[in-house]
This record gives structure tokens, C-alpha cells and sequence, in this order.
């Protein structure tokens, strides 16, 4: 049995035994919620520094590229020629810049002017970032490792005659209308003039001032109402290829690997077939095996 004395003697004091561990229970009570309060908040801190840190991952190549090397804007350079880089900035050559940088946060200048004089900014003024160029790599330059165009150039000279042996032989310089690129055999050739117009060129031919004249697809079209007797129009066996030039410096390095990249994730992404499609230009072969920049 129950000591009733024990008994009596708690029932006695219960109110004075409350009043002692009241005070404790509220005192641990007052401790434990903080703690359970800082607790959730670490884990609520710590889920949104993780979301924080998934949000500015970057997702691609270019965009990491980008973000340890930055650029706020380029300078870039072509020649006027139609459907490739018009004088109202539109063109395959522009739409593939623009659609390369801009969406990374770089903005694109473009200029309109003769290659030999964008080249010259390049290289000694330092005052152009991109200049649309040959295969050829000029001193203190560095190439995008994609082609951006192939252009098929066709050559109007005497006819009975291989184009070989009229360049070779003849002391009359050999025309451009526009600025073109032109195969690697003429890239040093002290005969080359530009002419100003079609007809221009033509009444040079006409004369027998000039030997030989280069043209784009675009201006063979339009000028097959100027056909000259005793001539005749050749396309060249092997397409042009027109590539994007650099300065061979750090800022040029990190624009190439820019470019490479995003040309690369464009040819994979269907967007770089559907700009060659909208201006009726073939894809370079090199994006059809689907090859890596040799950098990467």
C-alpha cells in the first residue's frame, strides 16, 4: 500500500513544487525554439543559395566562355556584297555575327568597308575586332576554326583560253567587281584593280584593258544582260571560303573561342541550316561532319 503520510505530505506542497519547475520548463521551452527557428532558417538559406548557384550555371560552352572572359561589344568588318553582307546590315555574313554574339550580351558594329583597309585597322590600329577573310592567316591574325561562307566565284575571261594561262600570260590586271576574296594563287597579285560598276568593268574588258573579271553569285545574275562576244563566264572548280579574322592578342583569342562556340551549338541546334537556308547558301562541309573546334 501507498505511504498515505507520503501521499498527503505532495498533495500538501504540490502548489510550492509547481512553482519551482514552472519557471525551468518555460526557461528550456524559450531556448529550444530559437534554436528550432535558426535551424529551419540555415535550411531555408541553404536551398535558396543552392537555387541561387543552379540559376547562374552557366548552360552552355559559350555562355561559361563568356563568363570568365567578357566583351561588351565588337567592331566588325565586311565588304559590301549582296545577299552576304548588305550596306543595310542584313546578309548571311551579318545575320551569322549577330546571331553569334548578341545573344550573350555582346553587341555587334558593323562596318562596310574594303577588306584591304579592314585588315589594316585590324592589325595596326587595332581599332577592328572581326574582319571577314580569306583562308589565308596574315601576320598577326588568328582564324575562326569554322568557315562562315563558300563562295562560288565565277571568272568572265577570253574564251578558247584556260583562265590558268590568261592570268599567267597577260600583263592586264585582272578585275574585281566588289571586294571578293580571291583563291590563293592571286592573294599576292600586283595586277588586281577594283572597279566602281559592272559596266565599268565590262567596258574595261571590252577594251582590252583588263584581262580577266571576278564575280559573286549574286552580280553573275544581274549582269547577264552585259555578256560580252568572244568571253566567256567559268565557275572557279573550288568554292571560296570566307572565314572570320582576328587580332592575334588575347581580346581576339577570347572573341575566336566565342565564335567557334557558338557556331558550334547553332550547327547542332538546327539555327545555322536555317540562316544558310533563308539566304539560298550551301553549308560549309565542315559543319556537316559535325567536327569540334582542334582547340576544344
Amino acid at each position: 500500500m501507498p505511504n498515505m503520510d507520503l501521499v498527503c505530505s505532495i498533495q500538501a506542497n504540490w502548489g510550492k513544487l509547481s512553482s519551482l519547475w514552472l519557471p525551468i520548463i518555460l526557461l528550456c521551452a524559450s531556448i529550444a525554439s530559437p534554436l528550432a527557428h535558426a535551424e529551419e532558417a540555415t535550411t531555408s538559406n541553404n536551398e535558396v543559395d543552392a537555387s541561387a548557384k543552379a540559376d547562374t550555371t552557366p548552360a552552355t560552352l559559350s555562355e561559361a566562355h563568356f563568363k570568365k572572359f567578357p566583351v561588351e561589344s565588337a567592331q566588325v568588318v565586311a565588304p559590301p556584297i549582296p545577299d552576304i553582307a548588305n550596306k543595310d546590315g542584313s546578309g548571311l555574313f551579318w545575320d551569322l555575327i549577330r546571331s553569334a554574339f548578341e545573344p550573350l550580351g555582346l553587341r555587334v558594329h558593323i562596318n562596310d568597308m574594303r577588306l584591304k583597309t579592314g585588315v589594316k585597322m585590324l592589325q595596326r590600329y587595332r581599332s577592328i575586332d572581326v574582319v571577314m577573310g580569306s583562308q589565308d592567316q596574315l601576320e598577326g591574325t588568328q582564324l575562326s576554326f569554322y568557315p562562315l561562307l563558300e563562295i562560288s566565284v565565277s571568272v568572265m575571261h577570253p574564251r578558247g583560253y584556260s583562265l590558268k594561262s590568261v592570268i599567267s600570260t597577260s600583263k592586264a590586271p585582272i578585275l574585281l567587281y566588289r571586294d571578293l576574296l580571291l583563291p590563293k594563287e592571286l592573294n599576292n597579285h600586283n595586277r588586281i584593280r577594283v572597279c566602281k560598276s559592272l559596266k565599268n568593268c565590262y567596258r574595261n574588258l571590252k577594251r582590252r584593258k583588263s584581262v580577266a573579271l571576278f564575280l559573286n553569285p549574286a552580280d553573275v545574275k544581274t549582269s547577264s544582260h552585259l555578256r560580252l562576244s568572244g568571253y566567256q563566264l567559268t565557275p572557279m572548280e573550288t568554292p571560296l571560303l570566307a572565314y572570320a579574322m582576328f587580332r592575334d592578342d588575347v581580346e581576339g583569342m577570347a572573341l575566336k573561342k566565342l565564335l567557334d562556340l557558338r557556331l558550334m551549338e547553332m550547327s547542332q541546334g538546327g539555327e545555322l541550316a536555317r540562316l544558310y537556308d533563308k539566304w539560298k547558301f550551301s553549308l560549309p562541309t565542315l559543319y556537316l561532319k559535325r567536327n569540334q573546334p582542334d582547340w576544344l
